[in-house]
């Protein structure tokens, strides 16, 4: 079964646009930059690699990283998610149905197991959950929800950064009055559409959508000290350089902790 059409109907231009506004209202990439204290520029782990967001004068926004096509590469994977989510609705009702013993219940019997088995994954949150913790696939939930965000957005649209930053709260707290709700609360949509964010912010698999700054794409991961990537690879010379100031770091941190207060900072404490 072909979900190409739905996809291409859902995602126009005009949602596109509004799901990167509301990224951004909801994930305000920028501010945490400028607010935290660790700075990637003065990490050696990262020297020499270029931050164009860290230039005067530019951003960092969810949109840049990839996120909208990586978002649509998510709803064009859902006939996996459809799939498994329909295998693990039929092993949850019959557990043991593939069971190869002829008599099961008696064979957990004799061992002191309960008679009958549940099937755990959903529990174990191993498959893609709700924020109530009920099972979905990514494109029929969206269908049912985008369409609610779309119908809310077009009675009262933000008209800047602050307005979808306060959409995304009250979508996030269900006190968006407009929001129809016929399948989903507003938070139930907006939990699962920040993680499906962080998905592509935290990930490896987006493209920049910065011409010509494919860093875009791992940003969030640099500006978090991460520094592994797909396809590197590290030598034994720099293994040993960052056990080095792993170890300096630790001496430097004791050192500090046994040093005896002076008598100015008694006083001010």
């Amino acid at each position: 079964m072909s979900f190409l059409p739905k996809i291409e109907a859902l995602l126009t231009p005009s949602l596109r646009a509004d799901l990167c506004a509301l990224a951004k209202g909801a994930v305000p990439l920028q501010r945490w930059v400028a607010q935290k204290a660790y700075n990637p520029q003065t990490d050696p782990t990262f020297e020499g690699q270029p931050m164009p967001w860290r230039t005067p004068g530019r951003a960092l926004t969810p949109a840049d990283t990839g996120f909208e096509s990586f978002f649509e590469g998510l709803l064009r994977e859902t006939s996996d998610d459809i799939q498994a989510l329909a295998r693990w609705q039929r092993v949850a009702a019959a557990p043991l149905a593939a069971s190869p013993l002829d008599d099961v219940a008696a064979w957990r019997t004799e061992r002191g197991l309960q008679e009958f088995a549940s099937f755990g994954i959903v529990p174990s949150q191993n498959v893609l959950l709700d924020s109530q913790n009920l099972a979905i696939a990514r494109l029929p939930f969206y269908l049912d929800t985008l369409g609610d965000l779309a119908y809310c957005l077009a009675l009262s649209r933000p008209t800047d950064e602050a307005g979808w930053e306060a959409l995304a709260k009250q979508l996030f707290t269900d006190t968006l009055a407009a929001w129809p709700g016929s399948q989903y609360p507003a938070s139930v949509f907006m939990y699962q559409f920040v993680a499906d964010v962080l998905y592509a912010l935290l990930g490896m698999r987006n493209q920049s959508a910065v011409p010509g700054h494919p860093s875009y794409a791992t940003a969030v991961l640099t500006e978090l000290g991460q520094a592994r990537r797909r396809g590197n690879k590290n030598t034994p010379e720099q293994a040993l350089d960052a056990v080095a100031r792993f170890v300096t770091q630790i001496e430097k941190d004791l050192h500090a902790a046994s040093t005896p207060a002076t008598d100015t900072q008694r006083a001010a404490s």
